[in-house]
């Protein structure tokens, strides 16, 4: 396992974790707004805006399972915001 505690800027999707192998993701949203994600399965950003994403409410959690290769970009509508985000095998 291992866990990465990132602060996310920019209202871009600007930070994100590619898997290698099937992997498990637990995403804490440790801030005070709310965060969004996205997964894809290229280096390419999502093209949609940050709001259409998926939202981590503030204070809570949530279980991801990531394909081998796929990525979880994350982002916030404002910045700075504190993301902890844990990764190993699923």
């Amino acid at each position: 396992m291992a866990t990465v505690r990132q602060v996310i800027t920019n209202n871009t999707w600007s930070f994100r974790v590619t898997a290698s192998g099937a992997t498990a993701v637990l995403v804490r949203n440790t801030s005070d707004e709310k965060l969004y994600y996205a997964v894809t399965d290229n280096d390419t950003a999502p093209g949609f805006e940050v709001a259409l994403g998926h939202m981590v409410e503030e204070g809570h959690e949530i279980a991801l399972q990531l394909a081998d290769a796929e990525r979880l970009w994350m982002s916030a509508r404002s910045s700075p915001q504190t993301v902890t985000i844990t990764t190993g095998p699923a």
